[in-house]
């Protein structure tokens, strides 16, 4: 089961890093639309 938790902690810190990049694309949109 670690090998299982050691890839859920992966596909976690991927969707994270993700989700922080779709979080800045958003935040940044209304500036670029200004």
């Amino acid at each position: 089961w670690k090998l299982w938790l050691g890839n859920w902690f992966q596909e976690g810190c991927r969707h994270r890093m993700v989700w922080k990049l779709t979080v800045a694309a958003v935040a940044g949109e209304p500036q670029n639309l200004v």
